[in-house]
């Protein structure tokens, strides 16, 4: 009596990410994924009260059934919330690095105009 639903197998928690910079796409993935969460959640309580019916002369067997439902969901949203503090960590430290270049880039191209160049640009 094993659920054979093909929507378990596919949410297998692995969540892929391209990162093309900027937050606010970063911010409309993270939407996504709740969403599919709460998707899956509700499939996950459709297929237990399904459970629950055919289950009926056996209670016990159900239970077990619902706690590692449970437990799977947590891991996966556990899974999940790491992943969004990583990509945030990561985006955090391009676009640190980036307006580091960027101030660089500015002060000298202004030193360059202002005819004062930086130590970097004295010639022999």
């Amino acid at each position: 009596m094993g659920i054979d639903d093909p929507s378990l197998e596919e949410g297998g928690g692995e969540v892929y990410v391209h990162l093309k910079g900027g937050t606010p796409d970063l911010q409309h993935q993270q939407q996504q994924q709740q969403q599919e969460q709460q998707q899956q959640q509700e499939q996950q309580q459709q297929q237990q009260q399904q459970q629950q019916m055919k289950d009926h002369h056996h209670p016990h067997h159900q239970q077990q059934q619902q706690q590692q439902q449970q437990q799977q969901q947590q891991q996966q949203q556990q899974q999940q919330q790491q992943q969004q503090q990583q990509q945030q960590i990561l985006l955090q430290s391009f676009n640190l690095i980036f307006r580091c270049m960027r101030s660089q880039q500015l002060r000298e191209e202004q030193s360059l105009m202002s005819g004062t160049a930086s130590s970097l640009y004295i010639e022999e």
